[in-house]
């Protein structure tokens, strides 16, 4: 089942759920997983990420920045944690550490989003994923960035994440209304109609575009050029290969015999390149295009 409606057919009940994964979602509504993905992408339904502490970005416009200013803690420099509704809380920690000054303090005469005090946040409860991921998921089996957004319920306010996270559909959700929506539609051949899509502004789309260039700088296929690059240099002896710190350690050394400027990179992110690599070859090898 494929389209947007179906002629109408029977289904046992739905369990009582509050949300479940999208296989065990496929097996009561008798579909494939891929059919869920598929309405998802055309805006007919919602599908969820269930955050548990998951480290995202984003930014906050002058009436939330005002209100974290009051949470308990904000001012000691302590971990904040806003518990936006009942079931979603940020958690974030050195709120204005590393920020300029001067850029913070030309932020807050802007209106709207201050696009300069971007955060890095912590993230629980279940998150809507944007349709742009779901239709990547639908295509491509798997996304690199995943973005995520929240609006309360009683005031509409959206919150807009976005973090470099793979993600595969074995880890999304779909909701109680959803699962009706669906169940509705099957058994009595109506047609499931589309929402109008996630309603983004624009700080926020400019937001999506940052972070969408900035995966571009970190994809896999460049992982792969750097990691291909080293092996060529080292040649016979690339034992190094499999010690990323070791191997950040003797690189540095190299540049600095031959006076080349070394790039600003933690080992960490050095090493994570490499493991990016090395995933996305063993992947690319196991399925070749």
């Amino acid at each position: 089942m494929r389209g947007s409606s179906a002629k109408r057919r029977k289904l046992q009940p739905l369990l009582p759920v509050e949300y479940c994964r999208l296989d065990r979602a496929a097996r009561m509504l008798e579909c494939e997983v891929e059919d869920l993905l598929h309405w998802g992408a055309t805006y007919a339904i919602k599908l969820h990420y269930q955050a548990t502490g998951l480290k995202a970005y984003t930014t906050f416009n002058s009436d939330q920045m005002n209100y974290i200013r009051t949470i308990d803690g904000f001012n000691q420099g302590n971990e904040i944690n806003w518990k936006v509704t009942d079931k979603h809380t940020f958690r974030f920690q050195d709120f204005y550490k590393n920020i300029n000054p001067a850029k913070l303090a030309a932020s807050q005469q802007k209106p709207g989003y201050e696009s300069e005090l971007m955060q890095f946040v912590s993230l629980f409860g279940l998150f809507e994923v944007l349709e742009n991921c779901l239709d990547e998921l639908y295509r491509q089996g798997s996304v690199d960035l995943i973005f995520l957004i929240l609006t309360k319920p009683e005031t509409k306010e959206e919150f807009l994440f976005f973090a470099p996270f793979t993600i595969e559909p074995s880890q999304l959700f779909i909701t109680k209304s959803e699962l009706d929506k669906i169940y509705q539609s099957i058994t009595t051949g109506s047609q499931l109609i589309k929402n109008k899509g996630t309603t983004i502004s624009p700080a926020a789309m400019q937001l999506i575009s940052n972070a969408k260039a900035a995966a571009e700088r970190n994809s896999a296929p460049r992982a792969e050029l750097v990691l291909s690059l080293l092996e060529l240099v080292l040649g016979e002896d690339s034992s190094l290969i499999d010690n990323p710190y070791k191997l950040y350690e003797w690189v540095n050394q190299q540049l600095q015999k031959a006076k080349i400027i070394e790039p600003e990179i933690t080992q960490q992110a050095f090493a994570d390149i490499l493991s990016k690599a090395k995933s996305a070859r063993k992947t690319r090898l196991k399925n070749p295009s």
